[in-house]
């Protein structure tokens, strides 16, 4: 992986996430059916259904970047169908983006959102012009130039002609100084357990990562995690027979091709990791959206440059001995 070729001060990321749920709109007549005609050039039929594409602010799960705020209004529009059909929907529309099935030449374009209070719009000198996969462009505040730009990038986009399963998503960087990659997402899977003696490892799952900011001197990810554990710890400070107080955490990189041995988890661990703070890092069965409860993670650093260090482990530590780790892949945009 390429080096970025330019300083950046925070990086944080944004799905717009548009699922097609592929059912046809109430509204439409009975008589229409779910065909692969295509439409027409130039002409515009009420013979392909609607389809209602929801709009969702993707803000975490066990295989996608969490974000330490989100976008909290959004302006996005529909054009250039060769239907005919063009439409503008915001935050306010709940139940979605309306688009024909097998329409053509449709364009999806990002027009303004709002972001930790601040309102976006397209930069005139760094404008979108085809809004295809992969295209990016810069956005500053309203009243340019602004003081907090970001570089948006289409994750995905409309087929042409739409199909039922499309997805559109928008994805942003918050940059300084020119740099052109973005962060998309953050995929995280189970390594394993090491368990030494009668010393129990831990047992969690990964519920959420979240980046906090670049490390300035080094630019590596600082991150969080939201641990949750394997079977409801109640009113304890207890995960599966391991008091939390016995755990500490490292985030390193992956230079074991995705496993461990106890005596990778030693050297690992030659000086000490991260502890949990109790009861602040403490997350109660049901809060936060960890059903058995868990731990958050202190704040940890990565190894090295996100941008050149893309494979990393999260290991965790019991009791000084026994292990837990998993695989943390970090996903960037092509330079």
């Amino acid at each position: 992986m390429r080096s970025l070729g330019a300083t950046y001060l925070v990086w944080s990321f944004l799905s717009l996430l548009l699922l097609g749920c592929g059912q046809p709109n109430p509204s439409d007549s009975p008589n229409e059916t779910d065909t692969e005609t295509p439409i027409a050039t130039g002409t515009t039929t009420r013979n392909n259904p609607k389809i209602k594409i929801p709009v969702k602010l993707n803000r975490g799960a066990t295989s996608v970047m969490s974000l330490t705020s989100a976008a909290t209004a959004y302006n996005i529009e529909l054009s250039n169908c060769i239907s005919g059909y063009n439409t503008t929907i915001t935050e306010a529309q709940l139940d979605g983006l309306e688009v024909y099935t097998y329409d053509r030449g449709c364009r999806v374009k990002l027009n303004s959102f709002t972001w930790e209070g601040r309102h976006y719009v397209p930069t005139a000198g760094d404008p979108f012009t085809t809004w295809q996969t992969g295209d990016a462009a810069e956005f500053d505040e309203v009243g340019e130039p602004g003081t907090y730009a970001v570089r948006v990038i289409v994750i995905q986009t409309l087929s042409d002609p739409v199909q039922n399963s499309d997805a559109i998503e928008f994805g942003f960087a918050h940059l300084s100084a020119g740099t052109s990659r973005s962060l998309l997402s953050m995929t995280a899977s189970a390594g394993g357990s090491i368990q030494d003696g009668a010393s129990l490892p831990p047992s969690f799952t990964i519920k959420r990562i979240t980046l906090v900011d670049l490390d300035a001197g080094t630019e590596a990810g600082r991150f969080f995690f939201d641990l949750e554990c394997t079977a409801t710890i109640g009113i304890t400070d207890i995960c599966q027979s391991v008091n939390f107080v016995n755990l500490d955490i490292k985030l390193v990189e992956d230079t074991y091709g995705g496993t461990i041995t106890e005596t990778d988890g030693d050297t690992i661990f030659s000086t000490s990791g991260a502890t949990i703070p109790l009861p602040a890092n403490r997350i109660a069965p049901g809060d936060l959206g960890l059903v058995n409860g868990g731990i958050k993670s202190t704040t940890l650093t990565g190894p090295g440059p996100l941008a050149t260090t893309s494979h990393l482990l999260l290991v965790i530590r019991s009791y000084g001995v026994s292990y837990q780790y998993f695989n943390v892949d970090v996903n960037l945009s092509s330079p």
